[in-house]
């Protein structure tokens, strides 16, 4: 496509000053498809304020907890959650949940003023404890910072994430996201396109036509990847009509229609790994595609549409805990080994790691989530990788090896009874 095209937005001729990339999927996404030709500036940021930052506002949430890659920027997306007692966390992937805002609360006591502090980090509460100090100039903050408690602790209850993802938001991105993808492959916009964007108010918006939820039984579009972004433009000649789909996370799937004049058919398609950030193959089943009918597969408040998205982000959290669990593993090696510099491993060293794994779990069953039978398998998953381990220790060595070992695992069996015991009595 020539650099003199117009803007399919605006309308102005598009020149090298005001050329602008289309983000087909917002990067902050993890799109990677950013063609040019099609934009102008002024219209990239029309599109931008009112269609891509509301799907990035809606969907950043999933984004965070699976730890997609943002094409857009290398900062950390935060995710904020709300507790039952109102109380607002924030979440990164790799990092603990925080609050996210510090505790500091004066009162009275008698005689006594007693300062109770909640910091996020050391360095917050030598300022905090600092404030103390004003009033009380004898106040000793370094000695008050030896008695300081570093712990992480998960909220009392269950945390809520409002994340909106309904066809107010998905709809009309499609909408947009269709003729800009439709023009990258020299097709025509949907009828309407100009006069819909142009009309939007985000304050209330409207619903684009023949937009509507696409997402049937037979999976017809293939793309291998842990987590994806899918899109397709498929045109059928029988059909006199042209199909845009786009799916989200593997999760939430849209199509678009609109006339197709086309004497031959057409298939383009574009998708990203979305955790690895790189795009990847499509495969497309054209015969089984032209044989469905383009229509809505589900409607808002449908059962069927609700198992189905409540299945989908069940696995895209499935898939959040795993990658958290590696990374966290991760980290255990590099406390307990440190850099190996090709040096032989001795028995110490698997000790080490095991102690570090140990932790890691105690770690994981402070969070209210985790059921008895949870910790039931993950102690048998520590006792197999401790006997695997093992394995790799010096016969005359594994005598002594199991005596270093079994205390870590008997600590994780009271752990695991005490912590069951408490949970009966408290359900009586």
């Amino acid at each position: 496509m020539s650099a003199r095209e117009d803007c399919i937005v605006t309308g102005d001729r598009i020149t090298p000053a005001n050329n602008s990339k289309a983000h087909v999927i917002p990067s902050a996404l993890g799109g990677r498809l950013k063609p040019k030709d099609i934009l102008s500036r002024v219209g990239n940021g029309i599109l931008d304020d009112k269609f891509d930052y509301p799907l990035i506002e809606a969907f950043q949430a999933i984004m965070n907890l699976i730890g997609g890659s943002a094409d857009r920027s290398k900062s950390t997306i935060e995710t904020r959650m709300q507790g039952e007692d109102g109380k607002i966390f924030v979440f990164s992937f790799g990092e603990h949940l925080t609050p996210l805002r510090h505790e500091f609360v004066e009162e009275e006591v008698g005689n006594e003023t007693r300062f109770t502090i909640a910091a996020r980090t050391l360095k917050e509460a030598k300022t905090l404890l600092g404030r103390i100090k004003k009033k009380h100039p004898q106040f000793d903050i370094d000695e008050a910072m030896k008695h300081a408690i570093t712990e992480h602790r998960w909220p009392e209850g269950p945390l809520h994430l409002n994340m909106q993802m309904g066809p107010r938001i998905l709809f009309p991105w499609a909408f947009t996201a269709a003729a800009v993808f439709a023009t990258y492959h020299g097709q025509a916009v949907p009828p309407g396109f100009h006069t819909y964007v142009d009309r939007f108010d985000l304050d209330a918006p409207t619903l684009p036509p023949d937009t509507f939820f696409f997402m049937p039984q037979s999976r017809w579009i293939e793309a291998a990847g842990e987590v994806t972004h899918r899109l397709a433009l498929v045109g059928d000649p029988t059909k006199g009509r042209m199909l845009f789909y786009a799916e989200l996370f593997d999760a939430f799937g849209v199509g678009v229609t609109w006339q197709f004049d086309g004497d031959e058919p057409v298939c383009e398609t574009y998708a990203v790994d979305v955790i690895a950030g790189k795009e990847i193959p499509v495969t497309v089943d054209m015969p089984m595609i032209m044989a469905m009918p383009w229509a809505a597969t589900h409607k808002l408040g449908d059962t069927e549409l609700y198992k189905r998205t409540t299945d989908r982000i069940g696995r895209l959290m499935q898939v959040s805990v795993k990658r958290q669990f590696d990374r966290e593993v991760e980290d255990a090696l590099t406390r307990a080994w440190g850099p190996i510099d090709g040096r032989r491993l001795r028995p110490e060293d698997w000790v080490r790691l095991l102690e570090e794994f140990a932790k890691l779990t105690e770690n994981i069953w402070t969070n209210p989530a985790v059921t008895p039978d949870i910790r039931a398998r993950m102690i048998e998953g520590f006792a197999e990788v401790s006997a695997n381990i093992a394995q790799k220790v010096p016969v005359p060595f594994r005598a002594a090896f199991g005596q270093l070992l079994n205390p870590l695992q008997d600590r994780l069996v009271r752990i695991h009874r005490a912590a069951t015991a408490r949970e009966a009595s408290a359900a009586v």
